[in-house]
């Protein structure tokens, strides 16, 4: 896991977020949760099989942390509410003169919603996840 984080941690953005979500960490996550369900009904804690718990409670960590840093963090980037215009959009001098000034604005506001909605739809799921991590 710490290699796997060091690796994407140098490339993160919202659009790897949204593509390894799914793909990778959900699976992880379920299955992560699986082995703790099973090593709770055997009773497989610290007492018993203390090399299972602390192997759990490390990946736990390991995991919560890449979410924590690596994930949420990459999300900071878009836009905190459909109003919010804080990323700024940056046309060149022929594109401004190519394209009408009203079709640049809704396309701006546009993307805009669109990414603040892809924010809402990661967000929750990465906040559920971590503090299901506890």
């Amino acid at each position: 896991m710490k290699i796997a984080r060091g690796k994407i941690s140098s490339i993160c953005s919202p659009k790897i977020v949204g593509a390894i979500l799914p793909t990778y960490i959900l699976p992880i996550f379920a299955l992560f949760r699986m082995c703790s369900n099973v090593c709770n009904a055997y009773g497989w804690g610290i007492r018993k099989t203390k090399k299972v718990s602390v192997a759990m409670a490390a990946f736990s960590e390991e995991l919560k942390s890449f979410l924590k840093d690596n994930l949420m963090i990459s999300l900071t980037c878009l836009p905190s509410s459909e109003t919010d215009s804080s990323v700024v959009y940056s046309l060149n001098e022929n594109e401004l003169y190519l394209l009408d000034k009203d079709v640049v604005r809704a396309t701006k506001i546009r993307l805009n919603q669109a990414q603040y909605k892809m924010r809402m739809r990661i967000e929750p799921i990465l906040e559920e996840m971590i503090s299901n991590l506890v």
